[in-house]
């Protein structure tokens, strides 16, 4: 759906169009978020290669309701609809940055045992509930995506050169009501339980907007260093960066100013196209990179995270083979298969 539309809607405003600079947002109306992810899981076992029988690690990754009951545990659905019983399958609800998060744990796990595969997959649908994907939040606009993940030790479609992770627990109460509360079938129940604006608000007025830019700038500062320690990034920069699909207020500051030195160009065309996608963001941008004919092997790409808790993370990738970065015709979607 373009942003002209939902201006004339009166879902957004000219306004906020102005800060945010988004064009478009994916809008999926019929798959559910486990379906999005079997076809994702499905089509990047077979763009690898990778056998089901070796994926030692299944891991299903969230920040939005699933469309099921809530004791039902998608990974589970997913191990069982792929046929690998023997995974170890596990649902991971950690914001926007659980993708890292589960990238993490799949090298860590990849490490112990390098014949076996781990598969990560992120996906959410953002139509299913109260959550206002136009006005939920400040400063972003939610997409509706899904992303899947090989990592394994055999050659690929990009080396992870580097992954590093930095929590900031000391903003988790951007996404906490001030009190705790019983859940209720309701609409000011649902907007209590997927809104995202008060919490955020009382967090602001609370302690002021500066610390949240502060703490997560530390944050970043922690990563930037992290890669610059083992990685000249200064004097040769890597070919690519790429942010999360958050409005140009938040992203130019932050993300970009705070790597864009450390990399020749930055790739946000998808992301305003397609909006903030929860899990997906990065994974989605570098199949569409490769998609567009601009990446090319040999090439490095410098991939940033960000999510509520919060914790932030950092990627850094070598192109291997651009062609096994593949995106899904039917939904929103990438394949990517990652040598650890």
């Amino acid at each position: 759906m373009t942003i002209d539309e939902a201006i004339r809607e009166g879902w957004y405003g000219d306004a906020e169009h102005a800060k945010d600079q988004y064009v478009s947002i994916a809008v999926e109306r019929e798959w559910w978020p486990a379906e999005m992810a079997l076809a994702t899981a499905r089509t990047a076992l077979l763009a690898t290669g990778a056998d089901r029988r070796r994926v030692g690690q299944l891991t299903y990754v969230s920040i939005h309701r699933h469309g099921n009951a809530r004791l039902w545990q998608p990974a589970a659905y997913l191990q069982s609809a792929l046929g690998a019983p023997q995974a170890l399958a596990f649902s991971l609800s950690h914001g926007c940055n659980g993708m890292f998060v589960a990238a993490r744990l799949a090298l860590d796990r990849l490490r112990c045992d390098p014949g076996q595969d781990a598969l990560v997959v992120g996906a959410d649908r953002f139509g299913t509930s109260a959550f206002d994907r136009w006005r939920g939040d400040y400063g972003v606009l939610y997409g509706d995506a899904a992303a899947a993940a090989v990592f394994g030790s055999s050659g690929g479609f990009a080396r992870v050169l580097h992954l590093s992770i930095a929590g900031v627990p000391e903003l988790e109460g951007m996404h906490r009501h001030c009190a705790s509360h019983i859940e209720h079938i309701g609409h000011a129940d649902a907007l209590q339980e997927f809104g995202v604006r008060a919490s955020k608000k009382a967090f602001m007025e609370r302690y002021g907007r500066e610390r949240f830019f502060d703490a997560i700038g530390e944050a970043l500062s922690r990563l930037r260093e992290d890669v610059l320690d083992r990685f000249a990034l200064h004097a040769q920069p890597a070919d690519w960066l790429i942010t999360p699909h958050l409005g140009e207020a938040i992203s130019a500051p932050l993300y970009v100013g705070m790597f864009s030195e450390l990399a020749r160009r930055h790739f946000d065309d998808y992301g305003r196209r397609i909006g903030h996608t929860g899990t997906a963001d990065q994974f989605a941008s570098i199949a569409a990179l490769a998609a567009s004919g601009q990446l090319t092997n040999g090439q490095r790409v410098l991939l940033v995270g960000s999510g509520a808790g919060f914790s932030c993370g950092l990627m850094l990738l070598e192109i291997h083979d651009v062609s096994r970065a593949t995106l899904c015709d039917e939904i929103h979607s990438t394949l990517l298969d990652l040598e650890r």
